[in-house]
């Protein structure tokens, strides 16, 4: 794959994301994140399975929901519901 491809592609996976998702610094809700890690995650797959291609902007991106999404459990901002035994 060129590296025209590439960063064709690589716009088309960032326009994606603009359209779809919320910026994670917008984020409230460790549900709203998880989806979001999910989505993309999906994305990422496609993208791999279609073009054998995963842009760097899609890791990058999983990062900062992933770093947000351990910094909400981490920091208590998510209360864990308690086991009923």
């Amino acid at each position: 794959m060129s590296e025209q491809d590439k960063s064709i592609l690589e716009k088309e996976f960032k326009h994606f994301t603009l359209r779809n998702f919320e910026e994670p610094t917008q984020c409230k809700d460790l549900s709203q994140v998880e989806f979001y890690i999910k989505e993309l995650k999906s994305k990422m797959k496609e993208f791999k399975q279609q073009f054998g291609f995963i842009p760097k902007f899609a890791y990058h991106l999983l990062w900062e929901y992933t770093s947000l999404q351990n910094h909400m459990i981490n920091s208590g901002m998510y209360p864990f519901k308690q086991k009923i035994n």
